[in-house]
């Protein structure tokens, strides 16, 4: 077969080597931001947080940006002074599916009460609309 391209087998071999050695070998899907190697709060089990990461990956929705990771922190920051602990508020959105993280019913329940027309913002249903 001829191959109008090729005009010279041995300058894409040389060109195709040239290339790869100047940048590092790429892994499947380049992730330009590495939530499991956040700084973490003292407070915040690595071991945890990265069940949190993974379970985000798994579902194809992998956490993007240091300012997700800050939010999710901040939340579980909250519950803790409420008296929840980050594994029980991670555990609670894995097992039931969840995307996000979202503080324990207490305060949902009584802004759900007062109005029942919006949508709480940190219902399941508003961040799915959010991501």
């Amino acid at each position: 077969g001829y191959y109008p391209n090729q005009v010279n087998t041995k300058d894409t071999i040389t060109k195709d080597s040239k290339d790869n050695s100047n940048k590092p070998p790429k892994p499947p899907r380049a992730v330009s931001f590495d939530a499991s190697s956040v700084q973490l709060p003292d407070w915040l089990s690595s071991i945890i947080w990265s069940s949190w990461v993974e379970y985000r990956r798994d579902l194809k929705k992998p956490i993007k940006s240091q300012q997700t990771v800050t939010q999710a922190i901040n939340l579980l920051d909250r519950c803790r002074l409420n008296g929840y602990t980050p594994e029980e508020i991670i555990n609670r959105s894995i097992a039931n599916g969840w995307q996000g993280l979202f503080e324990p019913d207490g305060q949902a329940k009584r802004s759900r009460d007062t109005d029942q027309e919006s949508i709480h913002w940190n219902s399941p249903d508003a961040w799915r609309d959010f991501l």
